[in-house]
């Protein structure tokens, strides 16, 4: 079986196997037995380390292991710890295999889990104790001894018990199947208290605030001051402020809102004997980035609009587009809607309306007399009837075309022969008065507005007691 890990060592850096074997032992060489075997891999499925990321378990009586019937040979629950933090920051993957033997015709079976933990060292008391016990991570070959000693080795064991004593105490810790691959931890042995410590990191993404604590809390010989060993504090609980809490040693924490949040670390040793409280507060603040959109608001038919959104890091048109600046030919009045994010991952939806104009005509006819010459129509000056075609734009800004038409009425002049008798005298014609022979003009309108002069001429008629007139 194979199991991915990613190997974040701020919250672990160690990879703990427990396993129980069933194995035949048909008694061939060592590499021909049945086994249980340990692989950390790449992401090809190539071993990365032989020497210190691979095991074999090997059924052999002289091991310990256990015999049944049938050369059937069991290993009891047994703990094998992997050191991860040559891994850091990387993904691997865990390969666990039983194997027949290499002639095929025996059999082996395992059970095992898999676990996670700290390359930290326990203890059994704190604070002011005549002696204390020190433990080490389970899982491995160990050698420990003290900063006043370092050839002698105190103790082979997993944990050793000392007096209390302003001593520092070394363990070696090697895997089981290669002594060279190994580390260090150490542990005062003093009187011990913890002192809880961190500091943050606070990072925007998708509008929220991912804060990673570092836990620095150490152990202090007196609860006030670090002793300067660096020794790290045994547990922790978080409180982050937004109803979340946690064990987790390094703390992390997402904070959807700005605002202050008072985050709690509570720090222990010795299984939580003694412990110690840091409070942290903890201020966010948004940055403001402007998203602003902006292009054209109006243009005519068959026109070219673009639209240029600012600041954004990320956006998508209503047309599709994920393009900051929008280009489009348009035809009629559009609205277009864009979601963005800016550089901190808010999101917004912005709307902006181009307005289409159409381009627009118009027949104007108009008629005047000959006197009003002369006329006078959008600036252009028109002396008899005809037709004219005017370019022009309109309100919205696009062609507007006036298709105009003039009709000149002319003035009318009118003469007219008449003759009356003296009898018929005095004669009113057109508002004017004849009482003899004599010539007379008056001046009217046509129906359509325009003078009509018309005149009265008078004559020797040849008739007695006649008059002559023009009308």
């Amino acid at each position: 079986m194979t199991y991915s890990l990613f190997v974040d060592t701020t919250s672990f850096d160690l990879l703990i196997l427990k396993y129980a074997a069933v194995l035949q032992d048909p008694l061939h060489a060592p590499s021909e037995q049945p086994r249980f075997s340990l692989e950390i891999l790449d992401g090809e499925g190539s071993l990365i380390d032989a020497q210190c990321g691979a095991a074999n378990f090997i059924a052999n009586r002289s091991l310990g292991w256990n015999e049944a019937a049938n050369n059937v040979l069991w290993k009891d629950w047994t703990t094998v710890g992997v050191d991860m933090g040559r891994y850091a920051g990387e993904t691997v993957y865990i390969r666990l295999t039983t194997r027949d033997c290499g002639e095929g015709s025996h059999f082996g079976y395992a059970y095992f889990t898999l676990d996670c933990m700290k390359k930290n060292m326990r203890s059994d008391l704190c604070g002011d104790v005549d002696s204390n016990r020190f433990y080490a991570p389970a899982g491995f070959a160990y050698r420990w001894y003290s900063n006043q000693d370092t050839v002698t080795t105190i103790s082979s064991e997993g944990s050793i018990k000392v007096a209390t004593d302003d001593i520092t105490y070394y363990c070696n810790c090697s895997f089981v199947d290669n002594a060279s691959c190994n580390f260090t931890i150490s542990a005062y042995a003093g009187t011990r208290y913890p002192l809880a410590r961190a500091d943050y990191d606070v990072e925007i993404r998708d509008c929220k605030f991912y804060v990673t604590f570092n836990n620095n809390s150490t152990i202090s010989a007196d609860g006030i001051n670090p002793l300067g060993t660096n020794e790290p504090c045994e547990s922790a609980l978080w409180n982050y402020g937004n109803g979340m809490v946690s064990t987790a040693y390094h703390g992390s924490a997402v904070y959807d809102l700005p605002g202050t949040y008072n985050v709690v670390l509570v720090s222990s040793i010795a299984n939580n004997s003694c412990s110690d409280t840091l409070e942290i507060p903890l201020t966010l603040e948004m940055p403001q980035v402007q998203m602003t959109l902006e292009g054209d608001t109006g243009l005519c038919f068959g026109g070219v609009a673009t639209l240029t959104l600012h600041n954004s890091m990320w956006r998508e048109w209503s047309n599709g587009s994920t393009d900051s600046t929008l280009v489009v030919s348009l035809s009629s009045t559009t609205t277009y809607s864009c979601i963005a994010s800016d550089s901190n991952g808010c999101r917004d939806t912005m709307v902006h309306t181009v307005v289409v104009g159409l381009p627009s005509s118009d027949t104007v006819v108009e008629t005047v007399v000959e006197n009003s010459l002369p006329h006078s129509f959008n600036g252009r000056l028109y002396t008899d009837t005809g037709e004219d075609t005017i370019h022009l734009t309109n309100r919205v800004g696009c062609d507007s075309t006036i298709y105009y038409s003039l009709t000149v009425y002319r003035n009318v002049a009118t003469t007219s022969d008449s003759t009356v008798c003296e009898s018929m005298l005095p004669l009113v014609w057109n508002d004017s008065l004849f009482t003899h022979e004599e010539t007379k003009q008056t001046l009217l309108l046509t129906s359509h507005g325009a003078d009509s002069l018309r005149q009265l001429f008078g004559g020797d008629s040849g008739r007695p007691h006649c008059a002559g007139i023009e009308r």
